[in-house]
């Protein structure tokens, strides 16, 4: 940066000669960033300003005080006044500056907010002929202690002046920005001529919502059965979120969530599934809340519970050649081949038992269908040797298993414990 230091103790005089000559040539083009903001807070339109070559009017610092804003003093400079460079600002033709008419100054250009701020930039520009290599400007966000929480840097090229228009941005999405330092990356450079135009910044706003929005239909279900839902949690916000926990209320299940513990960056998300079941028909609903950072959230899940199809009365089951002891008792569980569904694959569990030798069964060996259809629960269906045997359906609950299980350990005893309830039940009589 030594090339630079010759030209930041130039007398005011050479400099104004240089900004004289350098008027009437073509300005360097500089690249401006494509995904920067088209709109702005602060354009220094409106304030009081003088051009260059002439005395510098007061420096701003409490004038945006209504825009929670304050600034270090920088002097505002008019170029369509004065010593004029047509084109030079970026809108209209006020710039921010620091140490105009001064050597030996190497003052950055600072900016505090009285709010936490998660965006801060700016438009960043060189009014002198002193750059005669690229050089980076540095932008450095602070929190409310002073600590560096965001750093941004641009190069702007070496050579003539550089207008306005190159766009440098701090964004700190887990710890708001209070204040922000614009300079050259040595800070002991000087900072005459450094100029900034179409200040941005974009307040804290955590927030999350659900996807799908609004209530989450699960569909029609069987009485006894479990219905299945999932839905996720995204941040629609320009902060981090942490996701505290997520719970169900009475009737929702939480059985998976891959959001409890998860910080979501700004556009992340984590899915969350849940159960429902009834003993009753109608409309059922459960609430699922989700604690946050940014508050809580509340999603709604609802399911129509209907009274079961009948069996048809015609249907005669596949001929049975096991023959087994006479017994109302269960006999051995045999696990079958699992049920794949959308959701998942549902595992079947038959229990054989005998039916007494009269006329109407005909010590008919039934089967026994055991359906694990959600996290906790079982049902039946005996399909009888003959259209006149009622067929049975009854509900089995077996206990939860300890939550400090592993999910796939959890899985096998939440298993287990169904099938050791099934044997136990005491099934009633047709």
């Amino acid at each position: 940066m030594s090339d630079r230091m010759a030209g930041g103790v130039m007398s005011s005089v050479l400099a104004l000669v240089a900004l004289t000559l350098s008027a009437a040539s073509t300005p360097a083009v500089a690249v401006v960033k494509d995904d920067a903001p088209q709109t702005f807070a602060i354009d220094f339109e409106d304030y009081p300003a003088t051009g260059p070559g002439t005395p510098a009017g007061p420096g701003i610092t409490d004038f945006y005080a209504d825009l929670g804003v304050t600034f270090n003093s920088p002097s505002v400079l008019d170029y369509d006044q004065g010593i004029a460079i047509e084109g030079f600002a970026r809108s209209g033709s006020q710039v921010a500056e620091h140490c105009y008419s001064q050597e030996f100054c190497s003052v950055p250009i600072r900016i505090d907010f009285d709010d936490p701020q998660a965006r801060v930039g700016m438009w960043v520009g060189y009014s002198w002929t002193g750059l005669e290599r690229t050089d980076e400007v540095m932008m450095i966000g602070y929190d409310a202690e002073g600590s560096r929480v965001a750093v941004a840097s641009v190069a702007l090229p070496g050579g003539d002046i550089v207008p306005v228009d190159t766009f440098v941005e701090v964004w700190s999405p887990e710890v708001p920005i209070r204040s922000v330092e614009v300079r050259w990356d040595d800070a002991q450079t000087p900072t005459n001529g450094l100029a900034i135009d179409d200040v941005t910044f974009e307040p804290w706003a955590p927030s999350v919502s659900p996807d799908p929005d609004g209530s989450i239909d699960l569909g029609k279900a069987e009485i006894g059965s479990v219905v299945e839902g999932v839905f996720d949690v995204v941040n629609t916000g320009n902060t981090a979120v942490a996701i505290d926990e997520v719970t169900g209320s009475e009737g929702l299940v939480v059985v998976e969530s891959l959001c409890t513990g998860v910080s979501l960056l700004p556009g992340e998300r984590c899915a969350v599934t849940v159960v429902m079941a009834s003993e009753s028909a109608g409309v059922i609903g459960g609430f699922a809340a989700v604690s946050t950072s940014a508050g809580g959230l509340s999603v709604e899940l609802i399911s129509s519970f209907v009274e079961p199809e009948a069996a048809p009365t015609t249907s005669v089951p596949e001929p049975v050649t096991t023959v087994a002891p006479p017994t109302t008792e269960a006999q051995p569980v045999t696990t079958g081949q699992p049920v794949t569904t959308e959701a998942s694959e549902i595992p079947l569990v038959t229990i054989s038992r005998q039916e007494p030798d009269d006329e109407e069964t005909g010590g008919a060996l039934v089967p026994v269908v055991l359906v694990v259809g959600g996290a906790y629960a079982l049902r039946r269906r005996a399909r009888a040797r003959k259209a006149t045997l009622p067929i049975p359906r009854v509900r089995v609950n077996a206990t939860r298993p300890s939550a400090s299980l592993a999910p796939a350990d959890r899985e096998v005893e939440v298993f287990a414990r169904l099938v050791s309830a099934a044997q136990s039940y005491d099934w009633p009589e047709e």
